[in-house]
């Protein structure tokens, strides 16, 4: 019975290794969109905060812009299913 604990365990450890071949973790600045639309309730603080992005973004580096939550996830969808490594995804990077 040991020997099949043995055997388990190593799999388990084998498919864990290849679960965590890639690591990415997006790092937005504050998301804006339509929360309406999930059915979240509107923010006056996100409001204001995205409308003085808009006017003033210039003046904003762009890893501290507020950032559209569709463009957080198109960059995920394109970094998750080939990522090796740990990643590590900005703001401004995902911007593109």
């Amino acid at each position: 019975m040991a020997s099949r604990t043995v055997v388990i365990a190593g799999a388990t450890g084998l498919v864990g290794r290849e679960i965590l071949a890639g690591l990415v973790i997006a790092r937005p600045s504050m998301l804006v969109g339509n929360r309406e639309a999930l059915g979240q309730p509107v923010r006056r603080g996100e409001v204001v905060a995205s409308v003085l992005g808009k006017v003033g973004g210039f003046l904003i580096p762009a890893n501290y812009k507020p950032i559209d939550a569709s463009a957080v996830a198109r960059a995920l969808l394109s970094k998750v299913p080939s990522a090796s490594g740990k990643a590590v995804l900005l703001s401004g990077s995902m911007r593109i």
